[in-house]
């Protein structure tokens, strides 16, 4: 009989590595998401302490949902390690609180793959215009629908592509002056995905497109899924 043998002492430590590596990275990862939630936990209970009494109820609400929509995202990335998050999560994240059995919102397209200040922006982005539908727009009333739909590299939109269009709400008037959300919409929407935002007050509820020149090419993170 022909016996082989073969010290595999070194293969054996760096594997021990590589499982030390990747334990101190879920170790960091679950550090960082509880002191990410800790922090807008404390966040939340000092605008609770700042805006007390009832002239400033609508404020604070308001501030929590957005606080809330933020912690949703972060929520995704933590999962995905910081790497990247996959857009149908962040989007489906975002309109979560919004949605109701009458299934009025549709929302769909190819996987995309967002960089982290991408999810963030987004989220925050389609929880402002869900929550302005809700009161002014599309879903204020008992016919209106929001279609969302997303595109990215295809022959008739070689770039990024991002649609929220409203049908069938109330007639939305042009606002004299812009609030927070049509800020962070077009401002943080356009530089995070350097891109162009098409913001339109139609007589069924607002369209928003955001249009960016390229494809997104980041890769999904296999610890997203």
């Amino acid at each position: 009989m022909l016996s082989i043998s073969r010290d595999i002492t070194e293969e054996h430590q760096a594997a021990l590595a590589l499982d030390e590596a990747a334990a101190r990275q879920e170790m960091l990862m679950r550090e960082l998401e509880h002191r990410i939630k800790n922090t807008l936990t404390t966040v939340g209970a000092i605008a609770n302490q700042t805006f007390q009494g009832d002239q400033h109820a609508v404020a604070r609400e308001v501030f929590l949902a957005r606080l809330i929509a933020l912690g949703h995202a972060h929520d995704i990335l933590t999962r995905a390690s910081w790497v990247s998050a996959p857009i149908e999560q962040v989007v489906e994240g975002a309109l979560a609180p919004h949605r109701t059995k009458e299934k009025r919102i549709h929302a769909g397209g190819p996987d995309v793959a967002l960089e982290p200040r991408q999810a963030l922006s987004l989220a925050l982005a389609v929880h402002e215009l869900a929550t302005n539908a809700i009161k002014y727009g599309g879903l204020s009333n008992q016919d209106g629908t929001i279609d969302i739909s997303w595109s990215n590299g295809d022959q008739v939109h070689p770039g990024f592509r991002f649609v929220w269009e409203e049908a069938g709400g109330p007639a939305v008037a042009v606002p004299t002056s812009k609030g927070f959300g049509s800020r962070l919409i077009e401002r943080m929407l356009s530089s995070d995905f350097g891109g162009a935002v098409d913001l339109q007050y139609r007589p069924g509820g607002i369209r928003c497109e955001l249009r960016s020149p390229e494809p997104l090419t980041c890769s999904i993170s296999s610890a997203g899924h």
